[in-house]
């Protein structure tokens, strides 16, 4: 059978993507503008949406664990980890920013811009899948350009601040950098291959603590702050290739 049991959690990432995208038509459904009377229902919706595109990552982490525990490496796997990559980190944001800005702007000139703005995460993330698949150029511990999931959890994150609703035109910004950022060549911290320091374990468990514990706080109380806490970290995730490398090693990697 060409279908692995690490396989199975890939396709979960894929079925989160979809489940997002349902979800921000189910939402544009419920109200057509900010101002209707169901607006607060929409964004319920937008906001679940974006937590599918990361509870997507959950499947893509565990779809490795499940892979090297069970020893099940294949050519399929890779190139279905691939597009499971572009449906839930370019594909569901995608839907996610024509979704929030038609829902903001509903006239024909808000869903041009809205289109416009969702179809870079798809385009870029598609070609950085066929630049790698035509030349794997890889390097340990490091990812050359912007990571998708991490590009997609900026995106889906800015939707959710406080800020944006005020001032979506911050979008016109954030999302064409974030999506051309995938092709950049400008390096980041990656796991593979990489040893994590014990020192980093702390902070990496300190952070998922504080993320999940704002998830739940948004979920049962009033007070909602889980999108600015996670786009606070995935920001400083631009920091970490100059702040945590050594010298001797980015030496190494511009020799590369």
């Amino acid at each position: 059978m060409i279908m692995k049991l690490k396989d199975y959690f890939t396709a979960g990432n894929i079925v989160c993507g979809g489940i997002s995208t349902f979800l921000v038509i189910e939402g544009l459904r419920q109200g057509s503008d900010i101002s209707s009377v169901n607006a607060k229902t929409t964004m319920l919706y937008f906001n679940w949406a974006a937590y599918f595109i990361m509870f997507g990552w959950v499947f893509d982490v565990l779809d490795g664990v499940v892979a090297r525990l069970t020893k099940q490496f294949n050519k399929f796997g890779a190139e279905f980890d691939n597009i499971a990559d572009l449906v839930n980190y370019s594909i569901a944001p995608s839907a996610l920013i024509y979704g929030w800005y038609s829902f903001l702007n509903p006239t024909l000139q808000g869903k041009i811009i809205g289109a416009v703005l969702a179809l870079m995460p798809p385009v870029f993330g598609s070609i950085r899948i066929a630049r790698f698949n035509i030349k794997r150029i890889e390097y340990p511990g490091i990812w050359f350009g912007l990571p998708r999931p991490a590009s997609a959890f900026l995106l889906v994150n800015l939707f959710g601040l406080g800020i944006f609703t005020k001032m979506p035109e911050i979008g016109y910004f954030v999302i064409p950098l974030v999506s051309f950022m995938n092709l950049a060549v400008f390096p980041f911290v990656g796991h593979h291959k990489r040893a994590v320091p014990k020192s980093w374990i702390f902070v990496l468990i300190l952070v998922t603590i504080i993320i999940f514990g704002s998830w739940l706080l948004s979920l049962f109380t009033d007070i909602n702050y889980f999108f600015e806490v996670t786009f606070t970290f995935f920001a400083a995730y631009f920091l970490t290739y100059p702040i945590l490398v050594p010298k001797e090693e980015k030496k190494k990697y511009k020799n590369f």
